[in-house]
């Protein structure tokens, strides 16, 4: 029986995660809903068996709790967190969160070095992609890895989704959008440099990996509403080619192989529960250009703090 408290449950993120939760009777018997965020507190949504009232988080709020787990903005959610006892346990799937709030753990990944760990932090999807893309590249010496992520506006949360939507709708219409508050200028039909820091994804990446100084991540705002594409440069030592790699991505369970490659783009990734692998080019000297995207609030998001909730709370389990 494990009681989970859930905060800022009615973010993009925090909405996923409940659902899974519910679809998961035996790890989670007790969901409390919390949040610092006032337009939350009080909100009735979705809980293990029906409808459900949002908290405030307050003091003692997290007693009693096995499981803490903060999706919301890491402004609010370190205030939230720095309620939790002493050697409480927490999942911090936060909008903008570092290296500095948690230990980033990918499922599957190297999990002798975060098993045990009282505080993880689940990276953002476009960690979570590469991490799960280059861990069996290791095999073949992984020199190094450049990426460029493409990020949706939902990793802006419901605010983005909805500027994006609405620019979109005008454009459509013929009509001049609104002045651009989300995004520094027309986030629809465009693709513009990303607010988020790819210098930290990078980080999350190494860590998650246990890698040091081979990872470097540029990010880009793309004008889609979910799923983040990667474009991503590998150099590797030991010499190998494109159908081998790209056979060996789907042996290990990095994510499933698309059927059509060059038709793998963001569209087809919303809503799967897998990273989709496309095409996988030789650029020489044993270095590859590998083409992926993944859904950012499933596997990139959700998926992985249910994982990584059950490894916590069931250190035996295998997920």
């Amino acid at each position: 029986m494990s009681r989970i408290a859930l905060v800022h449950s009615v973010s993009l993120a925090g909405k996923e995660i409940a659902e899974r939760l519910a679809q998961r009777p035996g790890l989670c018997t007790d969901l409390r809903l919390f949040a610092l965020d006032e337009s939350m507190v009080g909100t009735l949504t979705e809980g293990l068996d029906g409808a459900a009232f949002v908290a405030r988080v307050e003091e003692d709020c997290f007693e009693g709790v096995d499981l803490a787990i903060f999706c919301g903005e890491i402004e609010l959610d370190r205030r939230a967190m720095a309620l939790l006892p002493p050697g409480g346990r927490a999942i911090v799937a936060s909008h903008g969160a570092t290296t500095a709030d948690a230990l980033p753990a990918v499922a599957g990944v190297e999990e002798f070095s975060w098993l045990g760990q009282d505080r993880l932090l689940a990276p953002a999807a476009a960690a979570v992609g590469l991490t799960q893309l280059l861990a069996p590249l290791r095999a073949f010496g992984l020199r190094r890895a450049v990426a460029t992520a493409m990020l949706p506006a939902s990793e802006l949360g419901t605010a983005g989704i909805d500027a994006l939507f609405e620019e979109s709708r005008a454009l459509l219409a013929m009509a001049k959008p609104a002045k651009p508050v989300h995004f520094p200028a027309q986030m629809a039909f465009n693709l513009l440099p990303s607010t988020i820091p790819g210098a930290e994804i990078a980080r999350q990446t190494e860590v998650a990996l246990g890698l040091e100084n081979r990872v470097a991540v540029q990010t880009a705002q793309a004008g889609v509403f979910h799923a983040v594409t990667l474009s991503l440069y590998v150099e590797l030592d030991q010499p190998t080619d494109a159908a081998a790699l790209r056979k060996l991505l789907g042996r290990s369970g990095a994510g499933a192989l698309a059927k059509r490659p060059l038709a793998l783009g963001p569209v087809q990734a919303a809503g799967e529960e897998e990273l989709l692998i496309g095409e996988i080019q030789e650029a020489g000297g044993n270095s590859f250009f590998i083409w992926a995207t993944i859904d950012n609030l499933t596997v990139g998001c959700a998926g992985n703090v249910v994982r990584l909730a059950e490894k916590l709370l069931r250190p035996g389990s295998t997920s």
